[in-house]
């Protein structure tokens, strides 16, 4: 588990000059950034082909995985609300590199020289599939951490809503009591105690062009729509922590997570 540790000290001070002073602060202060054209057209041109090619080759992989965990939850026969590729990059060159193309702003936004890589996926989300409920990533990552984010990258243009981008309910990775502001859904007219989906609720980045790449903190309530425009939504993602964070074993002890080789960024 975690095998790789990243560091990226000179590459920080760099991003963290590249960066714009309002996706810092968006970051810090809402959860949740976009970086436009982080990744640059050449490189999505030439790359996104592999990477989708790499998801329909893991199709039936991914489906079997979701039909478990559907069947698990009590729903089964019920549609997922994606596919779900894990951890691409031990086997594709070219998720490999998108995960150390992103080290450098995910340190700059966490304020960090030393990274640990938790896990990259590819969804797939189709129509008919549901939304993505309301969630939290560290709720199910077992790291006894504050510091996590994650980068999502759509393999294409998503310029809607209807096109089901991630979605993101501002805030809450400093509010944990709250799933969304009392103060916000009264004034939507709702009962504070019925919190509405990711399709009436929250705040997004789209349009998102061709190498745009949103962020969000591990404890910020994020989901995302059911597809209604187009016939699918294909995206990367690469979830990082703090290096020096605690584990949690199975046992329910906390060890020190292992020193592993670092590698730096080209």
């Amino acid at each position: 588990m975690f095998r790789t540790c990243l560091t990226c000290a000179l590459a920080t001070a760099a991003c963290q000059k590249v960066l714009s002073v309002e996706s810092l602060l968006d970051f810090e202060r809402h959860g949740h950034t976009v970086t436009r054209g982080l990744i640059s057209p050449e490189d999505f041109q030439s790359q996104v082909p592999v990477l989708q090619r790499y998801v329909r080759e893991k199709e039936s992989a991914a489906a079997a995985h979701s039909a478990f965990i559907m069947s698990a939850q009590g729903m089964a026969g019920m549609e997922p609300p994606f596919l779900q590729t894990f951890n691409p990059h031990r086997h594709s060159p070219v998720a490999w590199q998108w995960t150390l193309a992103l080290l450098s702003a995910a340190c700059a936004l966490l304020g960090t020289e030393r990274l640990r890589l938790y896990q990259t996926s590819l969804f797939w989300k189709r129509r008919g599939h549901d939304a993505t409920a309301w969630h939290q990533d560290l709720m199910t990552a077992p790291i006894a951490t504050n510091d996590f984010i994650t980068a999502w990258v759509p393999l294409h243009r998503v310029g809607s809503i209807e096109e089901s981008p991630l979605v993101f309910q501002s805030c809450t990775h400093k509010d944990l009591a709250a799933k969304v502001h009392h103060e916000q859904l009264e004034e939507m007219g709702i009962d504070p105690l019925s919190c509405p989906g990711p399709e009436d609720f929250g705040e997004h980045h789209v349009p998102l062009e061709e190498g745009d790449v949103t962020w969000h903190h591990g404890w910020v309530q994020h989901g995302a729509p059911a597809l209604t425009k187009g016939v699918s939504r294909m995206a990367f993602t690469a979830s990082y922590f703090a290096d020096g964070a605690l584990v949690m074993a199975p046992a329910e002890t906390e060890a020190e997570h292992p020193e592993l080789p670092l590698l730096a960024p080209a």
